[in-house]
């Protein structure tokens, strides 16, 4: 986790994640209005996940995939927000620097290429918490998982 920090890319991510988290865990309003955008879009939204957790790998594959499957609704929400500036300035602020990054190709690509890495981590992360399990048989079971790339 101490060596994933030190990259830019992952940092943006981690910023993004956490600003959509902040965002909607710490206002109902903002949440109802996101469900009630999510209904006129026709697209089901979950709610925004945390990144902290014992074990980190399956926080950060779950928020992820949170951020991406509800990525129009969540863009289309923050910048209403900045826009209708009938929010806190707080709130104004972190949708605007959120939205910003969000809408940075550099910054979605790298998030459709942690969630695809992710996936296979977490099946690999699953199955080593098994006991008595060795890594020749974790790549033969999952062998074509792991190589699908």
């Amino acid at each position: 986790m101490d060596a994933i920090k030190d990259q830019v890319a992952m940092k943006d991510v981690f910023d993004i994640l956490n600003g959509i988290y902040k965002q909607y865990h710490f206002s109902p309003k903002a949440w109802r209005d996101l469900k009630t955008v999510a209904e006129l879009m026709d697209i089901e939204v979950q709610k925004p996940v945390n990144l902290k957790g014992t074990r980190w790998l399956p926080h950060l594959s779950r928020a992820l995939s949170v951020l991406l499957k509800s990525y129009p609704v969540l863009v289309r929400h923050l910048e209403h927000t900045v826009t209708d500036g009938k929010s806190s300035a707080t709130m104004i602020g972190r949708a605007r620097q959120t939205v910003t990054q969000m809408k940075n190709f550099k910054s979605l690509q790298f998030m459709f290429f942690m969630c695809d890495v992710l996936d296979v981590l977490s099946c690999l992360s699953v199955k080593f918490q098994e006991n008595k399990v060795t890594i020749s048989q974790c790549i033969k079971e999952n062998y074509n998982t792991l190589f699908a790339f």
